[in-house]
């Protein structure tokens, strides 16, 4: 049978299966299982737990998670419901811009931050960032595409 974004939920049964292999990650798998069940308030409830404890952890586990989380995600349907707007604002962001500091030179943080300077930075750092250059791509053919469709739209 299907059902109105099954694909999203099947995301978050397979993140919660690959998450619960590492110990330190058991909230956010069960995050992931709450949520894939319909049950939002108690995620979101683990979520919080989840993200106050790592928030307290050192740079490198969260760094580890953060780029596990990012790459196992990036493009599958229902990635903003593995990844939702408290994790992206509480641990994602401040360690992405953290791990461009901490290692000027590693072109993965710039490549899931995004936007314009820091895809182009990612790709700088390493042109073999198969990932940081899609992004790249996709993101000035998108821009071209507006321009084209907004000046299209005043003849």
């Amino acid at each position: 049978m299907w059902y109105w974004r099954d694909n999203y939920f099947k995301t978050l049964k397979e993140i919660s299966t690959a998450a619960a292999q590492v110990p330190e990650w058991a909230n956010y798998a069960a995050f992931c299982s709450q949520y894939e069940r319909g049950l939002r308030s108690q995620a979101f409830a683990i979520l919080d737990s989840f993200i106050s404890t790592l928030e307290r952890k050192p740079f490198q586990d969260r760094r580890r998670f953060v780029s596990w989380v990012l790459a196992a995600t990036d493009g599958t349907p229902g990635e903003h419901m593995a990844v939702p707007h408290p994790l992206r604002m509480r641990i994602i962001e401040p360690t992405l811009v953290e791990w461009t500091a901490v290692e000027p030179q590693c072109s993965e943080p710039h490549r899931w931050l995004g936007g314009y300077e820091h895809l182009k930075c990612a790709v700088e750092t390493d042109a073999s960032d198969e990932i940081a250059r899609r992004k790249l791509i996709a993101l000035i053919i998108g821009g071209v595409l507006i321009i084209s469709n907004s000046t299209s739209k005043k003849d």
